[in-house]
C-alpha cells in the first residue's frame, strides 16, 4: 500500500513511516482511509518532534533475544531440550546457559564502542 506520494516536497523517509504505520493499522482491521490519516499524523508528529536531528533507530536485537529466551523458558519442560535448541537454531549448551540465566533473572548486557561496534 502506498500513501499518495504526489507531493515530492514531503520527505521520503516520513512518507515511509506513514506508509508502514498505515499498513500495520490496516492489518489490524482499520479502514484504509482512517489508517492513511493516522499514518500521516504519526509522520507529522515524528517530523515535529525530531525534525533536523540525527536519530539512531536500534534494531532491537537484545529485545528480540530476550523475548525468544522467555519463550524457550516457557516451552521447556525438562525433557524437550533437543526439540527447543533445534527449533531455535542454537546449541544445547547455549540453551542451557540461557535457561539458567533466565531463571536467575540475568539479562543480556551488550555494549557498543563507537569504533569497534558490538562487544
Amino acid at each position: 500500500m502506498d500513501i499518495d506520494k504526489k507531493d515530492r516536497s514531503y520527505p521520503e523517509i516520513l512518507l515511509e513511516f506513514a506508509d508502514n504505520a498505515a499498513e500495520t493499522l490496516i492489518s489490524e482491521g482499520m479502514s484504509e482511509e482512517k489508517a492513511i490519516e493516522i499514518g500521516l499524523k504519526i509522520a507529522t508528529k515524528i517530523r515535529k518532534d525530531f525534525g533536523g536531528e540525527v536519530v539512531y533507530i536500534p534494531k532491537g536485537r537484545c529485545y528480540e533475544l530476550s523475548l525468544r529466551d522467555s519463550t524457550m523458558l516457557a516451552e521447556y519442560n525438562g525433557n524437550n531440550a533437543t526439540d527447543i535448541f533445534r527449533k531455535y537454531g542454537i546449541t544445547r549448551r547455549r540453551l542451557l546457559q540461557i535457561l539458567q540465566a533466565k531463571r536467575e533473572g540475568r539479562v543480556y548486557q551488550m555494549t557498543f564502542d563507537l569504533e569497534g561496534g558490538q562487544s
